[in-house]
């Protein structure tokens, strides 16, 4: 039996803090309410005992806590041929990038432009090589073609040329609709709602706004046990109040409504609760996406959806610099490491630039080297006996060395990290091999990566009803 002293999560809220939140969200539920632009939404609202006024629903706590109960409490994502991959509960945490940057930063000539699909692709054949991401999205949106369709032609990148589960979104109801039609030509919708590879990524519009199009997204996910990541992303001093804790609870209202609605349309119906939370920086007038407080809001409603028993969606890997410069590396750096020891179950972002506006394949391959060693750090210090090698250490005695032991070589492997794009080598070889830092040796492994053949996941007959499908939305 193994015994491991396991890295503990990190606590930026005590109980009572928690409870004071949650409990200051269940007011504002019912004293303020929340804006409801949805006629089915609003119906389903009033026959369950809430009111609704002038399109305001004024939420019950008893219906919220009705809510909460019902709702999974572990969600498990499989891979597209059925392989559990994510296993959405306590403190399990994935890493993956986002969807929605509107420009590339080029790895090899810097130049920031709009996406375009064959980049996509490569994002995403990057992120399918990369051993720490656990899902993909398109980190961008494409511009080469019709900008209602451009969610459908990222769905069809990611299922094309990754294994791995996907982060999709869409622009309206329709389009999930859409999205839900392909999926069904890779597995059966039966198939899919048994084990899911996807995850539906939509957004309120804050403070306190649920919208007509997300809320039908919301409403035929749920129906249809998609698995909805609800982000209500807020900016402290700008769509929330100024101070964290009224942002938070902000956050709170809109995501537990949310879920209120969904667990109306089908009680048990698979939601992972919000994260995406930042301030304003009054000087650069920005949502910053590097800030510690940024980070400290996310960590603690991750604390408080896990106090709900809730899976929680957070962000990191992400920077406000504009280059994958030594900033972008540090913000990366802070916001990956403190989301992992809090425990947010699925942590977006990685790769982002420029307070979100830009994406970068150097900062998430950097990133990727990163989220290894963290990984390894969360493991903790086995401490079974073979691990604790006292009968070893009086073997081998005083003054003696360990280099040539069995034991040394049965666990070298398993015990140490051993870094891909981190230099380790003596100066020496490291100047012997062209002197290359951190920066150049990223952008040869994805040279490397990218210049190996693209091969397709799916078979032809699946890539050409894909395109079909596109085709028919376009015209």
């Amino acid at each position: 039996m193994n015994f491991v002293n396991e890295i503990p999560v990190l606590k930026v809220l005590d109980e009572i803090g928690i409870k004071k939140l949650y409990l200051s969200t269940l007011e504002v539920l019912e004293r303020t309410g929340v804006s409801v632009k949805n006629k089915a939404a609003i119906q389903l609202l009033l026959e369950a005992g809430a009111k609704v006024e002038d399109g305001v629903a004024y939420i019950p706590s008893w219906l919220v806590e009705k809510a909460v109960n019902s709702a999974p409490k572990n969600i498990i994502i499989y891979t597209v041929d059925g392989q559990p991959a994510m296993r959405l509960a306590n403190g399990n945490f994935y890493f993956g990038t986002g969807e929605n940057t509107i420009f590339n930063i080029d790895s090899f000539t810097g130049e920031r432009r709009q996406w375009i699909k064959d980049e996509v692709i490569d994002a995403v054949v990057l992120q399918d090589k990369l051993e720490n991401l656990d899902f993909v999205t398109p980190l961008g949106l494409i511009s080469d073609c019709k900008p209602d369709v451009s969610h459908l032609h990222q769905f069809e990148a990611m299922v094309n040329y990754t294994n791995k589960p996907v982060m999709f979104s869409a622009y309206d109801e329709q389009g999930v609709k859409d999205i839900f039609e392909m999926g069904s030509v890779i597995k059966s919708a039966e198939e899919i709602e048994k084990k899911p590879f996807w995850m539906n990524l939509m957004a309120s519009v804050s403070p306190l706004v649920h919208t007509n199009d997300v809320l039908g997204k919301l409403l035929f996910s749920a129906e249809n046990n998609i698995p909805v990541i609800y982000s209500c992303t807020q900016v402290a001093g700008g769509t929330t109040p100024v101070t964290l804790a009224g942002t938070i609870v902000i956050n709170l209202a809109e995501g537990l409504s949310a879920l209120v609605v969904s667990q109306l349309k089908n009680e048990g119906a698979p939601m992972i609760m919000p994260g995406v939370i930042t301030n304003m920086d009054m000087k650069a007038s920005v949502a910053s996406y590097g800030s510690p407080e940024s980070t400290l809001m996310t960590c603690a409603l991750a604390e408080v959806y896990h106090w709900l028993g809730l899976p929680h969606f957070g962000t990191a890997g992400c920077s406000d610099a504009k280059v994958a410069d030594e900033q972008a590396a540090m913000e990366s750096c802070f916001n990956c490491t403190t989301q992992a020891l809090t425990g947010c179950n699925v942590i977006h972002d990685i790769g982002y630039l420029e307070s979100g506006l830009a994406g970068s394949i150097d900062l998430m391959v950097m990133t990727n080297e990163l989220l290894g060693m963290i990984r390894r750090f969360k493991q903790g210090i086995n401490l079974d006996e073979e691990s604790l090698a006292v009968d070893l250490i009086d073997k081998v005695g005083i003054g003696n060395q360990y280099l040539t032991e069995e034991h040394t070589y049965k666990h070298f492997r398993t015990e140490s990290w051993h870094p891909d794009l981190f230099d380790r080598s003596r100066y020496e070889n490291w100047e012997n091999k062209g002197k290359k830092d951190l920066a150049m040796r990223t952008k040869e492994k994805i040279k490397s990566i990218l210049s190996q053949s693209k091969s397709k996941k799916l078979d032809q007959r699946q890539t050409e009803e894909l395109a079909k499908i596109i085709r028919y939305r376009e015209r």
